[in-house]
Order: structure tokens, then C-alpha cells, then sequence
């Protein structure tokens, strides 16, 4: 078990200092079924895309209303969140 699934709804991993990129296993159908916040901002060293099997977070993030990256070393396009995530109200 990846000791991330068992993150609380409200997760906040801000200046932690992460590295490297964001896994596409994150996507995984009920990786995160409780997660409604997850806070990764200030990590300048994570970067790299976001994965594009991240565009299908519905089945794996059925109830994150909240994804904070800012400050990371992110780059590229956001994956098509359109027809799923429906319940993000905050990017």
C-alpha cells in the first residue's frame, strides 16, 4: 500500500521540500476516495507535467474540491479535467 493512500481529507504537504515528479499511480480508480483537499504548494522541486492519466482523476479523487500546486516547479498543460473532477472547485 503507497503510504500516501492513507492521507486525511484535508492533506496538506506545503514546503515540505518534495522532489521529482507527480506519480501517475495517484490516478489509480480509488486511490483517494476521501480526499478533498490536497496542498502541495511551495515545493519548488517538484516538478515536471502533471501526468496525463491525472486527466481521469474522477474514479481516483471522487471528492477533491481543492488541488494547490503553487509554487512548484510544474510545467505544461493541465490534463482535460472536463468530464471528470467534477466536484474541483479550486485549482
Amino acid at each position: 500500500m503507497h503510504p500516501l493512500l492513507l492521507l486525511p481529507a484535508r492533506s496538506a504537504l506545503h514546503g515540505n521540500q518534495l522532489a521529482g515528479g507527480l506519480p501517475a499511480g495517484w490516478a489509480a480508480p480509488g486511490a483517494f476516495p476521501s480526499l478533498q483537499q490536497l496542498t502541495l504548494s511551495d515545493n519548488p522541486q517538484l516538478g515536471g507535467a502533471l501526468p496525463a492519466a491525472w486527466g481521469s482523476l474522477s474514479g481516483a479523487w471522487p471528492s477533491l474540491l481543492e488541488l494547490n500546486a503553487s509554487g512548484c516547479g510544474l510545467a505544461g498543460s493541465l490534463p482535460d479535467w472536463s468530464a471528470g473532477l467534477q466536484s474541483l472547485m479550486h485549482l
